[in-house]
């Protein structure tokens, strides 16, 4: 039960905390969408208070989607890294299309996709999501939810996507 409570303070203060980022005013929305990147690797099947990292993970990003304004016009995407499939070689799974957000269509996206187990690697996952950031209009919420442990390639391709980026993505984490 203090995990879901936990879980729950931790979505809806990102939420609190992205919400002015979302608003629109009168003249000019200030974002206009979301990425949430969401570690599914090896090292998440360890246990935080009896629950698995994945699962823990796939909750936050769920208690985030649900808290989400659905009356501001936003896109959205989710994308899972760290997967094991001997198909994709950058081992990044993209669950949710960067497309306009709908509850409930982005729910049943999470709910195809099981736990995985493959090396973390964040540095790609970041490359999979540059397109998604670069065609979006205007501001963007780029959401990391990871235990932390991360590949080499990840710091250089964080600085890559911030270069090529500026003033587009605000870099939220949950740890």
């Amino acid at each position: 039960m203090k995990t879901k409570t936990a879980l729950a303070v931790i979505a809806v203060a990102l939420v609190v905390g992205l919400v002015p980022f979302f608003q629109a005013s009168a003249q000019q929305q200030k974002a206009f969408g979301f990425v949430i990147l969401i570690d599914q690797s090896v090292a998440m099947k360890a246990t935080y208070h009896g629950d698995s990292k994945h699962r823990l993970a796939r909750k936050c990003a769920k208690e985030f989607l649900k808290a989400v304004p659905t009356s501001i016009p936003l896109k959205g995407s989710i994308y899972m890294y760290g997967i094991q499939a001997s198909d994709r070689a950058d081992r990044v799974l993209k669950v949710q299309g960067h497309k306009p957000f709908n509850l409930g269509q982005f729910l049943q996206s999470m709910k195809d996709v099981g736990p995985q187990a493959g090396a973390s690697n964040l540095g790609e996952a970041l490359i999979e999501v540059r397109q998604d950031i670069t065609e979006n209009n205007g501001q963007l919420a780029l959401i990391i939810i990871s235990d932390g442990s991360f590949d080499p390639k990840a710091e250089n391709e964080a600085k890559s996507l911030k270069k090529a980026t500026p003033f587009k993505v605000c870099w939220y984490t949950v740890l």
